[in-house]
């Protein structure tokens, strides 16, 4: 019986000697599979990072036009009649020479009543325009002028005309808001 448990304490060394079991250490079954699959989505998680950095800062990103660029933001009546209206509104790339006005324009008459001058140019403004125009449908529009434009509009206004004027051409309205007034 000596001899059977030696042989067979023998039997087991030599098979440890050829296959040794798992050190404690060693990774159980499926780690493998966790690491590759966590490699694979590191590898996606960038690809996802560069491809939005590259796309954001040169396809859906707001690029600085090259022209004059105005936008009017909101417009709000600030009066129970509505005739006192609150304009917030931005301008960019509005160059020396170029003077910034908001009007009034009426469809189908060709004519608009400029209501704001002096707006700095190159930023973000709030003002308020009063309009006394009659019931109905008009324009809040954002216009960029040359100086004899501006100087023909300011002196209208100074004179508190109360005719229209002839609207300038479209490439000189910067934005525009379609408004009822009731």
């Amino acid at each position: 019986m000596y001899k059977q448990n030696l042989k067979n304490a023998l039997k087991q060394a030599l098979k440890e000697e050829q296959h040794p079991p798992p050190e404690p250490s060693a990774r159980p079954h499926g780690t493998q599979g966790k690491i590759i699959f966590f490699f694979i989505i590191l590898c996606l998680v960038i690809a996802l990072v560069i491809t939005g950095v590259y796309f954001g800062t040169n396809r859906f990103s707001a690029a600085l036009p090259k022209g004059p660029y105005g936008k009017i933001l909101s417009t709000t009546a600030v009066s129970s009649d509505g005739r006192n209206i609150s304009v917030i509104a931005e301008t960019k790339n509005i160059q020396p020479g170029q003077y910034l006005w908001i009007a009034v324009d009426r469809p189908g008459t060709g004519l608009c009543w400029p209501k704001i001058s002096r707006i700095a140019p190159n930023v973000q403004f709030k003002t308020r325009i009063y309009e006394g125009g009659p019931k109905g449908l008009f324009a809040i529009s954002l216009y960029v002028v040359n100086k004899t434009l501006n100087n023909q509009w300011q002196d209208w206004l100074d004179r508190g005309i109360f005719g229209g004027l002839p609207i300038p051409p479209e490439k000189r309205r910067l934005d525009s808001r379609k408004l009822i007034l009731q």
